[in-house]
């Protein structure tokens, strides 16, 4: 074979090689649909597929702990909650994601949100029914430790708390004399004292605790994702 066919040959195999380790993936973002190509020696397409869920689903906690009527507090169950918790761990911790320090990181983080938010409504809810559980709950500050007292005292106390939260909401409200009117009736009414648990546990408790408790904040994920791409090929963006 003279060199010319030689070196075009081998240039052919080189081309067949290098076409053979790349591969074609379409995934979704809020607004596109995007098809990119990879290198297949890299990572896998269940990799990538893993990877898009870890950068884009939620992880967000659906079981609430703190309902916004009286009527529903004995709906709230702990079970739910841990059946909850126990499945999104589970899922999160078995992606099978792209092994880079950053997407593992990211899935840490996804897993700590889960773990923290867990952690604080377990506790909220056990309280409903024993509020000196919530002693056991340590990631507290000065205003969450003020409505705990509040909840664990009961009575007089208990009352002070949320007239002291009401008058803190009607500053931040637009509205304030629709807060304070739904706080006399509710107030009037023989259910004062559930009321006042209902309101000092959600609106003071809760808030206060929800504030120091980590929540992820997309910190470039997206971008990273579509770093793993060689190439962007096609993307069908909505229109804005």
């Amino acid at each position: 074979m003279k060199k010319f066919d030689t070196l075009i040959f081998s240039l052919l195999i080189c081309s067949f090689q290098l076409s053979s380790q790349i591969s074609k993936f379409t995934y979704s973002t809020e607004t596109c649909i995007i098809t990119a190509s990879y290198d297949v020696k890299k990572y896998t397409k269940k990799q990538l597929e893993q990877t898009n869920v870890l950068v884009n689903q939620s992880s967000y906690v659906n079981t609430d702990a703190t309902p916004f009527d009286i009527e529903h507090v004995e709906s709230i169950k702990l079970e739910h909650l841990t059946y909850e918790c126990d499945t999104l761990l589970r899922f999160y911790k078995n992606l099978n994601i792209v092994n880079t320090p950053y997407f593992k990181e990211l899935r840490e983080k996804r897993i700590r949100e889960i773990k923290e938010t867990c952690e604080l409504r377990a506790i909220t809810i056990q309280a409903w029914k024993d509020p000196t559980i919530l002693m056991s709950y340590t990631n507290v500050d000065s205003k969450a430790k003020y409505y705990r007292e509040a909840l664990i005292k009961g009575g007089d106390a208990l009352l002070k708390a949320w007239r002291k939260l009401v008058n803190e909401q009607k500053i931040k409200n637009g509205f304030p004399q629709s807060i304070e009117k739904e706080y006399q009736a509710q107030y009037a009414s023989n259910n004062r004292l559930r009321y006042a648990q209902l309101k000092v546990m959600t609106f003071g408790w809760w808030n206060a605790c929800n504030h120091l408790i980590y929540h992820y904040e997309n910190d470039g994920s997206v971008e990273a994702f579509q770093k793993l791409f060689i190439e962007i090929l096609t993307e069908d963006c909505d229109e804005p």
